[in-house]
């Protein structure tokens, strides 16, 4: 009996063997995205400002080209935008700009459409206008919005730039030099220097005249003045520094945001719970000019954002499997184990960020044993090579990496940490059979040898004369087997006395 049962399971390992998650076959439509940051600027500044519409999609394959349409009749007498320089598959229908445009990356931060805004000659102050902004292409959800805009005053209006910094190591420390420049009709009296870091900045990367909370920092210079026109950087010497955490997913894209302002003279900064750093001063290379006191024109184009593309990073992961048993007919729970020994986190999709053909996702892939059928699971099956529905009854499935107090959350797992997944199975058989479940996630294993491991399954058999299993079968009648044996037992050992006795008799005669 064991060595059969040695051989079905061997049978079972050589028939089973990993399987490549493929795409579904009607996967997310692509929702497509466009960001255009901005609400105002001096009427005024008649040399006008240039600002960049990001573009790409949100979710899902992007599509090959997309149409941008921005309509600003409503705006045209005081307002005009037209592209900063001649682009290809633009044309200019009096207040309408039309453009096609190639989507080149999938990465929409990527994508830039340069505009140019430019007051109308003899435009008022105060004057509130709107425009209208969309995108859209074939076989995708398009997007669009009314953009408000106003015209001010004299004031200054900071602009600052987005950049895109490749090849970061995870676990490294990156120098940043944010940009920015003064694109309003009136001068700043200093600047305010804020940003958002990947983490907690160490204390040997803390400048005196910055202060800081958590992955919070803020920089003022209260006496930096910048006139219109002109442009500033944080110098070469004193750049701001992230620190790129080691267990950050490789290939991905971390951001750094960073917003500048314009500080009104003679008002002390408060930097709330911040507390300054004990390293040298961070210091601005600049122009100084005349100033005027007063507010931005245009607080939506302050912000900046530094997009770190990191390098590849591993993530050792492993797949395990409780050996599942039960009688025939049983249902039970099948355990199925994802840990990742690290260095990289992996994550699964989130929300609408599902990606079905994404071999990043943090995810198991379940060959199911032959002996079982599952009933129920929340994960998604295969018909074939397409994996498709939640669904009982396939032989395959691929289960995302859930939250176990909120199913349907999908979690990051961090190094050192394992999830458990649970399939319902039903036993249908009362001989050994295996199964595979393979681990995969991130963008690199270092020891791929440990990303698949058997799934056992051994039914319990019931015992002779055992009436607790299924079915109906005929009662048991007649005195019970035990109590047979004992009697029998009993009796050999009687006679066996009986035999001495009368041995010993005869030995005495």
């Amino acid at each position: 009996m064991r060595w059969r049962m040695l051989a079905a399971v061997a049978a079972g390992i050589i028939g089973v063997s990993p399987g490549v998650a493929v795409a579904r076959e009607a996967g997310p439509v692509p929702e497509l995205q466009l960001e255009l940051y901005s609400r105002g600027m001096p009427a005024g500044a008649s040399a006008g400002k240039v600002l960049a519409a990001r573009y790409g999609v949100r979710t899902g394959t992007p599509p090959p080209r997309a149409t941008f349409r921005l309509d600003a009749t409503a705006a045209a007498p005081w307002l005009r935008i037209t592209t900063a320089e001649p682009t290809p598959g633009c044309t200019q229908d009096e207040a309408v700009l039309t453009c096609t445009l190639d989507i080149a990356s999938p990465d929409w931060t990527r994508n830039v459409l340069l505009l140019r805004y430019t007051p109308a000659p003899g435009a008022e102050p105060g004057t509130e206008v709107t425009f209208d902004v969309d995108l859209t292409a074939d076989g995708a959800v398009p997007v669009g919005y009314r953009q408000g805009f106003t015209l001010t005053g004299p004031r200054p209006d900071m602009s600052a730039a987005f950049e895109h910094l490749e090849g970061v190591r995870p676990g490294s420390r990156v120098p940043l030099y944010p940009r920015f420049a003064n694109v309003g009709d009136d001068a700043a009296s200093g600047v305010l220097l804020q940003a958002t870091l990947p983490s907690k900045q160490p204390a040997r990367d803390r400048y005196r005249n910055c202060y800081y909370s958590g992955d919070q920092v803020q920089c003022p210079f209260p006496e930096f003045r910048l006139a219109p026109g002109e442009r500033a950087a944080v110098s070469r010497s004193t750049p701001l520094t992230a620190s790129v955490p080691s267990w950050v997913p490789g290939l991905s894209r971390q951001e750094v945001a960073w917003t500048v302002d314009p500080m009104p003279a003679g008002v002390p900064f408060d930097p709330g719970d911040a507390r300054p750093g004990s390293g040298p001063e961070l210091r601005l290379d600049r122009q100084a000019t005349t100033f005027a006191d007063s507010p931005d024109a245009d607080y939506l184009d302050n912000g900046g954002v530094f997009y770190l593309h990191t390098t590849s990073n591993p993530a050792d992961l492993s797949a395990g499997a409780g050996r599942v048993r039960g009688r025939t007919g049983d249902t039970v729970t099948m355990s199925l184990r994802f840990t990742n020994h690290g260095p990289a986190q992996v994550s699964g999709p989130a929300g609408d960020e599902v990606r079905w053909n994404d071999p990043a996702w943090a995810s198991l892939t379940v060959d199911v044993p032959s002996g079982v059928d599952v009933v129920s699971s929340g994960c998604y099956g295969y018909v074939g090579d397409v994996l498709g529905r939640i669904e009982p009854g396939l032989p395959r499935y691929r289960c995302f990496i859930e939250d176990p107090n909120d199913p349907g959350t999908m979690v990051t797992v961090d190094p050192g940490t394992t999830v458990t997944v649970g399939l319902r199975v039903r036993l249908r058989s009362d001989t050994t059979s295996v199964g595979l479940v393979t681990a995969a996630g991130g963008v690199d294993d270092p020891r791929p040898g440990n990303d698949a491991a058997r799934i056992e399954v051994w039914p319990v058999r019931p015992a002779p004369g055992d009436d607790s299993g299924q079915g109906g079968g005929l009662p048991i009648t007649g005195t019970p087997a035990g109590v047979r044996a004992a009697l029998g037992g009993v009796l050999v050992l009687v006679g066996a006395l009986l035999i001495i006795g009368a041995a010993r008799v005869r030995s005495r005669r």
